[in-house]
């Protein structure tokens, strides 16, 4: 998402990231990223976190996601995380981590409105459903990716007000 005032914000950052970038962001003239938001801890959603290097030379990325997410990324990448499990090997990321409860109702990305909806993305082994978040987006967009079910209470908050533009991207017709 950007902004006119040139703010960027980026929904996920997966293991494309770095091809989609130079496809499309260089291309557009995008140097800078304010913020990730991200969906869940899929490698769709996180492998392309360390390519965040080149957008946080002059300054750090904050990457918004919540504690289930946070717990991924931690392992997958403990050195984004804790600058000091780093080997020292190269540069990486200047990024800061804002880890967000499910009790949260709105976040504030980069001076853009986020409001967080729990989606269903599958199911976990013992049976219960594996959540990915979609976004209502300042009052207008809302983005759901890697939807497998819409829960009726995310129903019908989506019911309460009106949607300019829905993106939504289902893993079964």
């Amino acid at each position: 998402i950007q902004t006119t005032d040139g703010r960027t914000v980026l929904i996920d950052c997966g293991k494309t990231f770095y091809s989609a970038a130079l496809e499309t962001l260089v291309p557009r003239g995008v140097a800078k990223i304010d913020a990730v938001i991200l969906t869940h801890g899929h490698a769709d959603a996180i492998l392309g976190l360390d390519d965040l290097r080149h957008y946080s030379r002059h300054h750090p990325v904050e990457v918004l996601l919540d504690r289930d997410s946070f717990k991924v990324v931690s392992a997958t990448f403990p050195y984004l995380v804790n600058k000091d499990a780093a080997t020292g090997s190269g540069v990486i990321a200047d990024l800061t981590f804002k880890v967000f409860g499910d009790d949260v109702r709105v976040l504030d990305v980069a001076g853009i409105k986020f409001e967080p909806l729990r989606v269903e993305h599958g199911i976990h082994p013992d049976g219960s459903p594996f959540f990915a978040l979609g976004f209502r987006i300042d009052d207008s967009l809302v983005y759901l990716s890697d939807v497998s079910a819409v829960p009726e209470p995310v129903m019908q908050l989506l019911c309460e007000r009106p949607i300019d533009t829905l993106v939504l991207d289902c893993l079964h017709p």
